[in-house]
């Protein structure tokens, strides 16, 4: 499948504005480059901690991330040709919020794919994009579950103020996008 490598994906939630603050009573949006795996590993979190059902995305200097509330939430990417977005991750896991080195970790749809439309069949209407994988699916409740078996919370923050993601503006106007 495809590795996401590079691509610019959107991640969207109602989670924390910041790393220990409110939840965000506007949906929140914040793009984040995907990480390849080998990078990922070696963030903070290892190589034993990163498997190939997940996925990374975020900057290495952090900034902008995913939070407390934002897991099960989509992590999509754009496809210009067809004017869609193809789910790529689902908010899973990661250390804080926006913190450097430390990406948002998210479940590598592609990985489920089989899964997803054996559970789905006729009901879910796959259709392979350009540079996706042979193709592609999404069931929210089941991309959900996924994501939730993985455990912890995340939220949608944009911290590009500020060298840590705990001491961001207190007006979540500012602090998301």
């Amino acid at each position: 499948g495809n590795t996401y490598d590079g691509e610019l994906a959107v991640v969207t939630g109602w989670g924390a504005v910041k790393e220990g603050g409110f939840i965000a009573d506007r949906l929140q949006e914040v793009q984040v480059p995907v990480m390849s795996q080998e990078t990922c590993r070696k963030s903070k979190y290892g190589s034993d901690r990163i498997t190939d059902n997940m996925l990374c995305a975020g900057y290495p200097e952090g900034g902008k991330d995913s939070c407390q509330g934002d897991s099960g939430g989509p992590l999509h990417i754009p496809n210009n040709a067809t004017k869609t977005y193809q789910l790529a991750g689902v908010v899973s896991w990661g250390e804080g919020c926006a913190r450097p080195n430390a990406p948002g970790v998210y479940t590598r749809v592609t990985q489920y794919l089989d899964w997803i439309e054996t559970r789905t069949g006729d009901s879910c209407k796959c259709v392979a994009g350009s540079g996706a994988a042979e193709s592609e699916s999404s069931s929210t409740t089941e991309a959900a579950e996924i994501a939730n078996s993985e455990s912890s919370t995340q939220s949608v923050v944009d911290t590009t103020s500020t060298t840590a993601a705990s001491e961001s503006s207190n007006n979540p106007e500012g602090s998301a996008l």
